[in-house]
């Protein structure tokens, strides 16, 4: 049985930890076998694939006695292995001090363009006022001539 699943096993690794373009490989720390949760004998299920591997009919079954269900494996491989090796995947420090140096220069980015944005709009205010007082002092220089002409 685990032999038929060697070439489905082959592509799903092939799929997941081979080579892209696009990102870095990711590396195969180990392949973990578990079982479903199983009823009635083994030697059952083994027989009956043995018996049909040789063209032989299949068995009637037997009313199997009432087996309380259990999964095999799981447990140990969750306890013992996984919890265990938690901390075995880390980040590259070279990788996490090029993102930390990423998001200080897009901060820094963003503060000048701020300070620049302000500082556009502070000096457009100033020019815009000191163009509206330069206006009213037009304004002021030809009223005083256009009063007499209306008189």
């Amino acid at each position: 049985q685990l032999a038929s699943l060697s070439e489905p096993i082959q592509v799903l690794v092939e799929a997941m930890f081979g080579e892209s373009r696009y990102e870095e490989v990711a590396w195969l720390r180990g392949l973990y076998l578990t079982s479903a949760t199983q009823e009635g004998a083994p030697i059952d299920r083994l027989t009956a694939a043995l018996s049909s591997s040789f063209g032989l009919p299949p068995r009637r079954a037997l009313p199997a006695p009432r087996v309380e269900k259990r999964s095999f494996f799981l447990k140990n491989l969750l306890t013992e292995v996984i919890f265990k090796e938690a901390g075995l995947g880390t980040f590259d420090p070279l990788a996490q001090r090029r993102r930390a140096w990423i998001w200080r220069g897009a901060a820094a980015a963003c503060a000048a363009a701020a300070l620049l944005a302000g500082g556009l709009f502070t000096w457009s205010y100033f020019d815009n006022r000191n163009a509206i007082t330069a206006q009213a002092g037009q304004f002021e220089a030809l009223q005083t001539p256009l009063t007499s002409v209306a008189a």
